[in-house]
């Protein structure tokens, strides 16, 4: 795909997309395994020290990993102490042992923990995208958020922005379960006014070739979630565009997918995971269910998106979304 020659009328529009389109790459961060440099510790002594506080093991040095430490260290402040220390050179065993109260943020942290932690060790997590898939959902040990947000806020807020899209379309690969599962739990959210169509990725030559595809079916509105098999920052960027030029809205999974150039979209704030966590943490394992609980959501919209797609937004969308996009446009 390539944008429109400068003399285009839609040339600057373009330019102002291609330039919010770097921001994807955060939203792909919360579940990147990169390697952590938050700093060296030897983790027998760093037991020893952190007897009694909270030690918030970070599964890498991402970005969205820190700002739920911060947010963690905030909500916090003046009832504990919280470290954080890289999962690279992290001795679970030792910090266990120590007595210290243990977060994992992040998936590979929670994976870690899972394998390595004593049956009796308690332990609490956020900044999780699939706790079912790394086991947490099933461990009583285990306490904490997911970033998943409910489908049926997203439902909520696709009838708010786009009243008048009833012919949904969405990607998603058939060979992978987490998606296949994402799909069935689309069309059990959608009421029987909406038409979901939906494309198999597994079934053409490339992602590309799909979004083809779907946009042919002349959907209404694209749909579009956190699934790993399916998206990517290139095929996000396609998608984006695709919508754009097919004069289609896109709901995204992220802020900073909106303001790449989704028209609306729901997610989630680093910092607030580390916040709410805070909160749980404070209430302690007797009076908090075991297992995975909802985020806080966030709403972001563009109005610049909605401008060129000449898809106005409810002003009381836009006045109480937590993300309006370009900033200032409240």
């Amino acid at each position: 795909m390539h944008p429109p020659r400068p003399n285009h009328p839609a040339h600057g529009f373009y330019q102002r997309l291609f330039a919010l389109l770097g921001s994807l790459l955060l939203a792909c961060a919360i579940t990147a395994p990169a390697g952590a440099k938050i700093g060296e510790n030897n983790s027998e002594q760093a037991a020893m020290e952190l007897a009694g506080e909270i030690v918030a093991v970070l599964s890498s040095d991402a970005a969205p990993y820190a700002a739920a430490a911060e947010g963690l260290r905030k909500g916090l402040a003046g009832v504990d102490t919280v470290r954080a220390v890289p999962l690279a050179s992290a001795d679970v065993n030792a910090l266990a042992a120590s007595g210290a109260r243990l977060v994992a943020i992040g998936g590979p942290a929670a994976a870690r923990f899972l394998k390595d932690l004593p049956a009796t060790s308690d332990f609490y997590y956020c900044m999780i995208s699939d706790p079912a898939a790394i086991g947490l959902t099933a461990d009583q040990r285990s306490r904490g958020i997911t970033t998943e947000v409910p489908i049926e806020a997203q439902v909520r807020l696709m009838k708010s922005a786009a009243p008048h899209a009833k012919r949904i379309g969405a990607l998603h690969d058939s060979r992978n379960a987490g998606s296949l599962a994402s799909a069935t739990a689309l069309r059990a959210a959608l009421e029987p006014e909406y038409e979901l169509v939906l494309v198999d990725v597994s079934r053409h030559t490339s992602v590309a070739a799909a979004l083809d595809a779907l946009l042919a079916t002349k959907v209404d509105l694209i749909w579009t979630s956190a699934d790993s098999a399916v998206y990517d920052a290139a095929v996000l960027r396609a998608v984006l565009l695709a919508g754009v030029r097919a004069n289609v809205p896109v709901l995204g999974f992220s802020a900073p997918m909106v303001k790449a150039g989704a028209l609306v979209g729901t997610g989630i704030d680093p910092r607030d995971q580390g916040e709410d966590l805070a909160a749980i943490i404070i209430a302690g394992p007797s009076k908090t269910p075991v297992g995975p609980q909802p985020p806080r959501v966030r709403i972001a919209v563009n109005t610049l998106v909605a401008e060129k797609l000449s898809r106005p937004l409810p002003r009381s969308l836009v006045n109480t979304a937590d993300h309006v996009y370009p900033e200032g446009g409240k």
